[in-house]
């Protein structure tokens, strides 16, 4: 380089030399780390648009940029850190780096599908448990495969409801779950009915059916060995309540097998095993019926279905008692008579009702022991596809309180039946006493029947609230 000075009127020059070079390495900008969801093909698009961020600058000139990455950082296969170092170079050699992170994340669980219907299977053999078909789960996952499993057993046992989970599970250890209810039924069932008849005054009253609707009906076992029999001392009406509602230990009732509720109809199904039972209508918290129902269900055997029937009886006097059913079949009879009769006055209605499918001629007549009257020996009626009803008047003239024997003799089709039962029978305390009876005696001996206390706090007559 020649360099020269001129002052107007002389000038003068020198050569030199200038070195130029470049010591400033290039200015790199880097992205920001990222985090994004797993697609399941690795992300290749996001993550090269963001190796494709990195940006750089020289001041003589242009820099190319470089990148390395390291494969994810995870045992969750697709997933994981995947860490980038860019690297910026210019024309002379000169260089500068700078790192991020790229994320992939799993965070959204597989896709279960599964019909969760509840299964409803039949011990057919009365084993006490059975297999079931269930339906096939399907799973899926964006991200990685899934595994499906279920904790269903082998079998199922009969007379519970198992509930059967699924689960989904993808690599990243994220998981999706479904329910479903395998109920096995028993074997053998109890189907009852249970129907409240309301009688009218007369020797021929007339009697008005309805269901009795949204009553608790349980299945008892009633073996030898059963609760029934060993801590309440047998299944007749005199043990109903023991049964039911725990008589003898309040609050500890007898375990039912079985339990379910009326329908409108006043119908509901027992899934019970084969055996011998007594059906009561009172659970444990006695909200049902003051006074509990109750028929035997004796020799049920392995896919059997047995009708039995729960009766109540109002009598004119408001007096409500539980009935028993004697079934004859042919077309269908049913004979209808109190289970017991409470004695609080020296005159009781003694209804029988008769509900039949088809034409029976009836004739009823009652023996009451010594020291009481009936008001008729026998009464007849011609029942045909229709409900009707005897009733008798019993007037308790001085004797000691027994059983009141019944004959029923029974046309149909030329066909004749007799059938022979008795009423029980229930003192309440203040007949007793006016009787003479000992009381306490009475009530050991499980003869005593009072109605229902009202509550302390109940209002009196002519009391302001």
């Amino acid at each position: 380089m020649t360099l020269t000075v001129d002052d107007g009127a002389e000038q003068d020059a020198c050569l030199t030399t200038v070195a130029l070079g470049d010591s400033a390495a290039p200015q790199i900008s880097c992205p920001q780390d990222t985090a994004i969801e797993c697609d399941g093909s690795g992300n290749l698009a996001a993550l090269d648009a963001w190796l494709n961020a990195a940006t750089a600058e020289d001041v003589c000139g242009s820099a190319a940029i470089t990148d390395l990455i390291t494969e994810p950082s995870t045992s969750c296969v697709g997933t994981g850190l995947i860490l980038a170092t860019w690297t910026a170079t210019d024309a002379c050699d000169l260089s500068e780096t700078c790192s991020a992170g790229f994320t992939i994340a799993d965070t959204t669980p597989p896709s279960l599908t599964l019909n969760t219907t509840p299964i409803d299977v039949v011990d057919v053999d009365c084993s006490g448990d059975e297999p079931a078909l269930l339906p096939e789960a399907n799973a899926s996952d964006t991200c990685t495969a899934v595994r499906i499993t279920d904790d269903a057993p082998a079998t199922f046992p009969a007379g519970e409801t198992t509930p059967v989970t699924f689960t989904a599970t993808d690599a990243c250890d994220l998981s999706a779950q479904q329910t479903l209810d395998v109920r096995v039924r028993h074997g053998a069932n109890i189907a009852v009915t249970a129907a409240r008849h309301t009688v009218g005054t007369g020797s021929n009253p007339g009697s008005v059916k309805e269901p009795l609707v949204g009553i608790v009906v349980c299945a008892y076992v009633a073996s030898p060995s059963s609760c029934a029999r060993l801590t309440c001392g047998g299944v007749s009406h005199r043990q109903y309540e023991c049964i039911a509602v725990g008589g003898r230990t309040p609050g500890t009732p007898c375990e039912a097998a079985s339990c379910c509720t009326t329908d409108g109809s006043g119908q509901c199904l027992l899934d019970v095993p084969p055996g011998d039972y007594v059906v009561i209508s009172a659970d444990a918290t006695k909200t049902v019926l003051p006074d509990p129902l109750g028929v035997s269900a004796g020799g049920l055997l392995c896919g059997q279905t047995q009708q039995k029937y729960l009766q109540q009886i109002i009598k004119a006097d408001g007096q409500k008692v539980p009935g028993k059913t004697t079934r004859l079949t042919g077309s269908e009879l049913l004979i209808i008579e109190p289970e017991y009769v409470v004695w609080d006055d020296p005159e009781q209605l003694y209804p029988f009702v008769l509900e039949t499918v088809g034409e029976w001629d009836v004739t009823v007549s009652v023996a009451p022991p010594d020291g009481f009257i009936a008001d008729h020996e026998q009464l007849w009626t011609l029942v045909t596809d229709e409900l009707d009803a005897v009733q008798f008047t019993i007037t308790e003239v001085g004797s000691d309180l027994v059983p009141t024997q019944t004959t029923f003799d029974v046309v149909h089709n030329g066909q004749s039946h007799r059938v022979r039962s008795n009423v029980g029978l229930y003192l309440t305390s203040a007949y007793a006493r006016s009787r003479g009876f000992d009381v306490a005696l009475l009530h050991r001996q499980g003869l005593i029947k009072d109605p229902p206390r009202p509550p302390k706090n109940s209002h009196k007559p002519g009391q302001d609230r």
